[in-house]
């Protein structure tokens, strides 16, 4: 095998030239005592970033302004250094060592990295929803191995100027309750001198309505001293608590979902400086696996002259005389100090309380284990369960009852909860089945309860099966003949009735519930796109109409819900020649990973950019939570398919030109004022004319007639309005969504044709 020495000069393999030519880059910056990797002595093992993986690490620094921290030595060093593990390690190796997930202490001092056992495959850890996998294996070097893989691990970015978690907590409105507490009970400056942390963060809401108050020991039960994230958590795995060993966490793995004390995590993985937050929604009750044993030792302290003071009567080692003292009389002897016969003497009676742990009632083991049936019903209480720290957790059950938590009766034909009678037979009044079902007899159980066809549920309780096709509503399907409507009866064992199935004919486009020929079939069958519709009407279109009908074109339109418009640019809402199909479950997207890397929530990720008809560009971008903005307006609904493209609909208008229209809300709150106004302006204008056309008459009695008047007149007949008809069918298409009030006067706004 060819070798890949990881120094400055670093010779490397065709195949590791082939794919980590960024990665050796890096390495040739740095200079040789600076290197870790570089000592001959000792042996690493080198996880590479691909140059895929580092072209898209460096493509989210440059989105996040943070590309400059690259280049400092400081970053670069921990950059490596966090990729890099002692000792030499093959995949082999890693996989023998990894069982479901195994940590190895990188030579960045204090941080590990994480492989993990998915499907028989070898993965390392990203963070809490992605992973990197091995593009190619077991390199050899002259002092260890490389492998290359498909991701960067980040631990940290150079931007990434992580909130304390007083900040963390103070800053956010949800967390005030935890955080005063934290404050008022002297917790929180002990957890913020701590190195690294694990904190679990309740949320206001978890309190409930009434404040609880929590001592500071409670709140220490919601801190691990060390860090753990979600990614690196196993089914039953246990966390030592700040309070010690014997108050732990227990950490269950439940689908997706991961429960602490069996309370959700519903927020994983915050980073604060120095340590990492995780969200609950409800509070942490401390398991009450261990209690403290104790067994008073008594034992008689050394005889001694009884002429001696009470508290001067020593104790044997370790003990304690009792209060009030108890005292032996004339009960020993000892010897002499003058060397006679023995004395008689006293001793002090003296006591040990001895402390040892062991599991509270309930119980068992080593780790003290819950007793199966759980601490609170040991065995179902219908049995005795053998627990504390030597016990098993195996439960004996009464008379009567069996299985593991004496949950069973022991005769099957007994009918719980007290096995003492037996089950319901299938007479009037005893099996307990509905009118509608059929009862079986079952000699070794209960009888069985089955609902008769036509009917569904469990058999104590039937629902007659509704077909949904048969009703006024058609089952929800678009009722104009376009969409088929299927109905399958559910089984007679199924709980819930099966909903139609509702399919567009040929011909059509859509859900079942709306089916269309074209886009603007689309928006005119939309009852949230009346207002939108009207708009359209009021104006001459004709072209683009043309093009939403044509089922040769694929276009995509952006139509707003709002009606806060009086008129808007038609032409930059629509896509031509292409249908943008925005991404339904973002954490499928790469945009979407690039988020959980790190980018604030109020940043937006650039998914997409095109540009409409009428040149205007717009950008389609996405919030962490995963909601989408064009040109940042919010989009309600996204990908609604016809035959000839795409609808999304916007909370307003994305066009950068559209006329905002009063609300009639508003403009009753302002007509009074108008039509005051509007009247003074009438009356004085009125004045005017009266005074001036006095004045003329004067005057053309003077001057011989109406030739001003005449004058005036004949200007009647010009074409004073700018003509529509240089306009071209593109622009005509780009007219203006207006109102039919719109004013018939010459206007610079709308008649500009680098406007329109």
């Amino acid at each position: 095998m060819n070798a890949c020495r990881p120094s400055v000069s670093w010779p490397v393999s065709f195949c590791c030239s082939l794919y980590i030519i960024s990665v050796r880059g890096v390495i040739s910056t740095i200079e040789l005592d600076d290197l870790l990797l570089a000592q001959e002595s000792e042996d690493f093992t080198f996880f590479a970033p691909s140059d895929a993986a580092m072209d898209e690490f460096l493509s989210s620094l440059k989105a996040r302004q943070s590309a400059g921290g690259w280049h400092s030595m400081y970053f670069l060093l921990e950059f490596l250094n966090f990729h890099s593990i002692d000792s030499a390690y093959s995949l082999e190796a890693l996989k023998s060592y990894s069982g479901i997930l195994q940590s190895y202490p990188t030579l960045y001092d204090g941080f590990s990295l994480y492989t993990v056992n998915i499907n028989s495959s070898l993965k390392i850890v990203v963070n809490h929803s992605k992973f990197a996998n091995f593009v190619v294996n077991d390199i050899l070097t002259t002092n260890g191995l490389i492998h290359i893989i498909d991701k960067v691990l980040e631990p940290f970015l150079p931007d990434a100027n992580k909130p304390s978690v007083e900040d963390s907590l103070r800053e956010n409105p949800e967390y005030s309750k935890f955080y005063n507490l934290l404050q008022s009970t002297g917790v929180l400056p002990e957890l913020s001198e701590m190195d690294e942390f694990t904190l679990f963060v309740p949320t206001n809401d978890a309190f409930g309505p009434i404040h609880q108050r929590l001592s500071a020991n409670a709140l220490r039960y919601y801190i691990v001293p060390s860090l753990v994230f979600t990614p690196s958590v196993y089914n039953r795995q246990r966390l030592e608590t700040l309070l010690g060993p014997r108050h732990q966490l227990e950490i269950n793995l439940f689908d997706n979902l991961v429960l602490v004390n069996k309370q959700q995590v519903t927020m994983p993985d915050v980073l604060v400086d120095g340590g990492v937050l995780h969200q609950l929604d409800k509070l942490l009750h401390p398991v009450l696996n261990w209690c403290n044993a104790t067994d008073i030792v008594v034992d008689e302290g050394p005889c001694v002259d009884c002429s001696l003071n009470v508290t001067d009567l020593p104790c044997p080692y370790d003990m304690s005389p009792f209060v009030p003292a108890r005292i032996r009389h004339f009960h020993c002897r000892y010897p002499s100090p003058l060397g006679g016969p023995d004395m008689v003497g006293c001793q002090q009676i003296c006591g040990l309380v001895p402390t040892k742990p062991t599991c509270c009632a309930g119980y068992f083991g080593q780790h003290c284990e819950e007793c199966p049936g759980g601490a609170e019903f040991p065995c179902s209480r219908r049995g005795t369960c053998f627990d504390g720290s030597t016990g098993n957790g195996t439960c004996m059950c009464d008379s009567g009852f069996s299985g593991l938590d004496c949950s069973q009766c022991e005769n099957p034909s007994m009918a719980l909860p007290n096995c003492n009678t037996t089950h319901p037979t299938c007479k009037t009044g005893e099996s307990g089945c509905h009118e509608h079902a059929a009862c079986k007899v079952n000699p070794l159980g209960p009888a069985h309860c089955t609902c008769k066809t036509g009917y569904h549920g469990n058999g104590q309780w039937c629902r007659e099966n509704v077909n949904g096709c048969l009703t006024e509503q058609y089952g929800g399907c678009d009722r104009s003949m376009r969409a088929s409507c299927h109905y399958q009866p559910p089984d007679v064992t199924e709980l819930q009735d099966n909903k139609p199935v509702c399919q567009c004919q040929a011909g059509y486009e859509g859900n079942g519930t709306l089916c269309s020929q074209d886009m603007l079939d689309l928006v005119s069958r939309l009852p949230a796109l009346t207002y939108f519709r009207s708009k359209m009407d009021q104006v001459d279109v004709t072209n683009i109409t043309k093009l939403m009908q044509s089922l040769t074109q694929n276009i995509t339109l952006f139509a707003p819900l709002s009606e806060n418009y009086a008129a808007l640019k038609l032409s930059d809402l629509i896509v031509q020649g292409q249908n943008l199909w925005l991404p339904e479950n973002l954490t499928s997207t790469e945009a979407v990973g690039q988020a959980e890397e790190g980018i604030a929530p109020s940043q937006l990720l650039q998914i997409n950019e095109v540009t409409a008809l009428g040149g205007q560009e717009i950008n389609i971008t996405a919030g962490e939570s995963g909601q989408l903005y064009a040109n940042n307006v919010p989009i309600v609904e996204r990908n609604i398919v016809t035959q000839n493209g795409l609808l999304h609909l916007t909370e307003s208008p994305i066009s950068s030109f559209s006329a905002v229209q009063v609300s009639p809300s508003h403009s009753r709150g302002k007509s009074n004022s108008t039509v005051v106004a509007v009247c003074v302006v009438v009356i004085i204008v009125a004045i005017i004319i009266v005074v001036v056309v006095a004045v003329l008459l004067v005057k053309s009695r003077k001057k011989g007639g109406f030739k001003l008047f005449n004058r005036s007149r004949s200007t009647e007949g010009s074409d004073t309005s700018v003509s529509f008809a240089r306009l071209n069918a593109h622009d005509e298409d780009d007219a203006s969504l207006k109102g039919s009030d719109a004013p018939k006067y010459d206007n610079p706004i709308f008649d500009d044709p680098d406007i329109m």
